[in-house]
């Protein structure tokens, strides 16, 4: 978790990022706390709360060894808008069936 190192003015605000090496040693996770705490003020929500989803999504794509594996719905889709924070549905912030499914595959060296 860092205070700043990203833009977070703009309506595509990155919120954190993970990196993820071709071999096994090579993985980062961050979580940008000033963007996540502007994003809570906007919102309404709960500063730790979206502070530990955001950290479930980069750790997300760690277990899942891909930073681009995104979902259509749920915690690992790539874009959070502004109303879904408002609105707090419990589908929103879960891992899908098929994230849990990549997350137990065996990760190749």
């Amino acid at each position: 978790m860092v205070r700043a190192g990203t833009a977070c003015d703009d309506t595509q605000v990155t919120l954190g990022e993970a990196m993820v090496g071709r071999r096994a040693d090579g993985v980062l996770a961050t979580v940008y706390v000033d963007c996540v705490t502007r994003l809570a003020r906007q919102t309404g929500a709960d500063v730790g709360v979206l502070l530990g989803r955001v950290a479930a999504h980069e750790l997300g794509h760690l277990m899942i060894r891909r930073h681009s594996a995104h979902a259509r719905r749920g915690l690992m889709r790539p874009t959070w808008t502004r109303d879904e924070v408002r609105r707090n549905r419990a589908a929103d912030w879960a891992f899908t069936a098929a994230d849990a499914a990549a997350m137990r595959q065996p990760h190749r060296t």
